[in-house]
Protein backbone atom coordinates (compact mmCIF):
# COMPACT_ATOMS: atom_id res chain seq x y z
CA UNK A 1 0.00 0.00 0.00
CA UNK A 2 2.80 2.23 0.81
CA UNK A 3 4.68 1.66 -2.63
CA UNK A 4 1.61 1.84 -4.44
CA UNK A 5 1.19 5.66 -2.37
CA UNK A 6 4.39 6.72 -2.90
CA UNK A 7 4.75 5.86 -6.75
CA UNK A 8 1.22 6.86 -7.27
CA UNK A 9 2.37 10.49 -5.40
CA UNK A 10 5.88 10.52 -7.58
CA UNK A 11 7.81 10.83 -4.38
CA UNK A 12 9.51 7.35 -5.99
CA UNK A 13 11.55 7.20 -9.28
CA UNK A 14 10.49 4.31 -10.57
CA UNK A 15 13.17 4.19 -12.78
CA UNK A 16 16.05 4.44 -10.33
CA UNK A 17 14.34 1.53 -8.05
CA UNK A 18 13.59 -2.20 -8.97
CA UNK A 19 11.22 -4.53 -6.94
CA UNK A 20 13.17 -7.51 -6.32
CA UNK A 21 10.61 -8.94 -3.93
CA UNK A 22 7.51 -8.39 -2.12
CA UNK A 23 6.19 -9.83 0.84
CA UNK A 24 3.09 -12.04 0.98
CA UNK A 25 0.15 -10.72 2.27
CA UNK A 26 -1.27 -10.29 5.80
CA UNK A 27 -3.34 -8.66 8.03
CA UNK A 28 -2.90 -5.42 9.28
CA UNK A 29 -5.05 -2.47 10.55
CA UNK A 30 -6.32 -4.62 13.46
CA UNK A 31 -9.40 -3.71 14.91
CA UNK A 32 -9.57 -5.86 18.88
CA UNK A 33 -11.77 -5.79 21.38
CA UNK A 34 -11.11 -6.67 25.06
CA UNK A 35 -11.92 -10.37 26.04
CA UNK A 36 -14.30 -9.54 28.43
CA UNK A 37 -16.44 -7.21 26.03
CA UNK A 38 -19.34 -9.67 26.44
CA UNK A 39 -19.25 -9.59 30.15
CA UNK A 40 -19.05 -5.27 29.76
CA UNK A 41 -21.94 -4.63 27.10
CA UNK A 42 -24.22 -7.95 27.07
CA UNK A 43 -24.06 -11.05 25.66
CA UNK A 44 -23.37 -11.29 21.55
CA UNK A 45 -21.67 -7.86 21.50
CA UNK A 46 -18.94 -9.35 20.09
CA UNK A 47 -20.25 -10.97 17.31
CA UNK A 48 -22.51 -7.59 16.83
CA UNK A 49 -19.57 -5.38 16.86
CA UNK A 50 -17.18 -7.84 14.49
CA UNK A 51 -20.56 -8.20 11.86
CA UNK A 52 -20.44 -3.96 12.23
CA UNK A 53 -17.05 -3.64 11.37
CA UNK A 54 -17.25 -6.33 8.28
CA UNK A 55 -20.54 -4.67 7.05
CA UNK A 56 -18.63 -1.28 6.61
CA UNK A 57 -19.07 -0.48 2.41
CA UNK A 58 -18.86 3.11 2.58
CA UNK A 59 -16.39 4.23 0.06
CA UNK A 60 -15.24 7.26 1.80
CA UNK A 61 -14.91 5.54 5.09
CA UNK A 62 -12.58 3.12 3.73
CA UNK A 63 -10.70 5.88 1.90
CA UNK A 64 -9.99 6.64 5.42
CA UNK A 65 -7.77 3.48 6.06
CA UNK A 66 -6.95 3.03 2.35
CA UNK A 67 -9.04 0.12 2.37
CA UNK A 68 -11.51 -1.21 0.58
CA UNK A 69 -13.47 -3.47 2.88
CA UNK A 70 -12.72 -5.20 6.13
CA UNK A 71 -11.90 -8.83 6.56
CA UNK A 72 -12.18 -11.56 9.73
CA UNK A 73 -9.13 -12.67 10.73
CA UNK A 74 -7.65 -15.91 12.82
CA UNK A 75 -4.80 -16.17 14.69
CA UNK A 76 -3.60 -18.61 11.83
CA UNK A 77 -3.12 -15.41 9.43
CA UNK A 78 -0.63 -14.40 11.75
CA UNK A 79 2.03 -17.23 11.51
CA UNK A 80 3.97 -15.29 8.57
CA UNK A 81 4.52 -12.63 10.95
CA UNK A 82 5.74 -14.51 13.62
CA UNK A 83 7.88 -16.95 11.55
CA UNK A 84 9.95 -13.56 10.25
CA UNK A 85 10.15 -12.66 14.07
CA UNK A 86 11.47 -15.90 15.03
CA UNK A 87 13.91 -16.54 11.67
CA UNK A 88 15.07 -12.48 12.96
CA UNK A 89 15.49 -13.18 16.35
CA UNK A 90 13.20 -10.49 17.01
CA UNK A 91 11.03 -13.09 18.99
CA UNK A 92 11.76 -16.19 20.79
Amino acid sequence: MVWNQETKTGKVDTKAVSVIWETPTYPDYHWVARGDIDKTFGSGFTGRLQAAILSVDDPKLLAVFDRSKFIAAKNDDYKVIEEVGKLTGLIN
